[in-house]
C-alpha cells in the first residue's frame, strides 16, 4: 500500500517563504496603483469643482467666493452645487468632490469642519493676502502678479494662476480650505499636488513647477517643510 505524502515542515516554511517573497514583491506595485487610482479621483473632483466655480460666478456677476466670508468658500460652492448638508448624511460620498481621496486619515465629527478643510484655495485672487472680506472677480485675476505668493511672476498667465491644490496644515496635520503660513501646498500624489487653475484646468505639479510657474513659496513632504 502507498504511503499517504505529507508536506514537511521544512518544505511548509519554504513555500510560506514564497508567498512571502511574491507578496512582497506585489504590494508596492498594488498600492502604485491605488495611488494611481486616488490621483485620478483627486484630478476628477478638481475638475467638477472648476465647474461648480463657473457655476457660482455666472450666478454672482463675475465673482468668487470669498474665502472665509459668509461661510466658508466650500460651504459657498455646496451650495451651488445643491450638495447635501445634514449632521446625519453628511458623508464622504455627499462631499466627494470637495475632499482629496487620498486623505484617508481626514475625519471631522462636526460636518461644519468637514467642508472647512478640504483643498487649499489661493487667498491672494481676492484683493490681496488673507482679505477675509473680498470677494475676486473673475475680471481682475487674470492679471494679478506680484501681489503676494501663490501668484505667477508675470501677468496674464491664466494657465498658471492657482486656484486649489492639494494642502497640508503643518500643526494640525489635516488638509486645510486655504493657504497661509501655516497651510502648503501638499504634494501628496507620488511627489506632485493636483492643482485647478484659473483657465479651468487640472495639472499635477511638482513643487519646483508650482514655485517656478505659479509662485508657491512652499510645500509639505514627508513630514517637512524644504527650504
Amino acid at each position: 500500500m502507498r504511503k499517504p505524502s505529507f508536506f514537511t515542515l521544512i518544505e511548509l516554511l519554504v513555500v510560506i517563504a514564497i508567498i512571502a517573497i511574491l507578496a512582497a514583491m506585489l504590494l508596492p506595485a498594488l498600492n502604485q496603483a491605488r495611488e494611481r487610482g486616488r490621483a485620478t479621483s483627486c484630478i476628477s473632483n478638481l475638475k467638477t469643482q472648476g465647474t461648480y466655480f463657473i457655476f457660482y460666478s455666472d450666478a454672482y456677476n463675475g465673482f468668487y467666493p470669498a474665502v472665509n466670508k459668509n461661510g466658508r468658500w466650500t460651504e459657498q460652492l455646496r451650495k451651488i452645487a445643491n450638495l447635501p448638508y445634514t449632521w446625519d448624511t453628511l458623508t464622504r460620498e455627499n462631499v466627494r468632490p470637495l475632499v482629496c481621496p487620498s486623505a484617508n486619515n481626514f475625519t471631522e465629527s462636526n460636518a461644519w469642519n468637514y467642508l472647512n478643510r478640504t483643498y487649499g484655495y489661493n487667498p491672494c485672487l481676492g484683493s490681496g493676502w488673507w482679505s477675509e472680506t473680498s470677494y475676486p472677480s473673475t475680471k481682475r485675476i487674470p492679471g494679478l502678479h506680484t501681489g503676494g505668493p501663490y501668484l505667477p511672476p508675470t501677468a496674464n498667465r491664466p494657465g498658471d494662476i492657482l486656484v486649489l491644490a492639494d494642502s497640508w496644515h503643518v500643526n494640525d496635520q489635516k488638509p486645510w480650505y486655504r493657504f497661509a503660513d501655516d497651510t502648503l501646498i501638499y504634494p501628496v500624489h507620488s511627489g506632485k499636488a493636483n492643482s485647478l487653475f484659473f483657465d479651468g484646468h487640472v495639472d499635477a505639479r511638482s513643487p519646483f513647477e508650482l514655485k517656478v510657474r505659479s509662485g508657491a513659496p512652499k510645500y509639505y513632504l514627508n513630514g517637512v517643510v524644504p527650504l
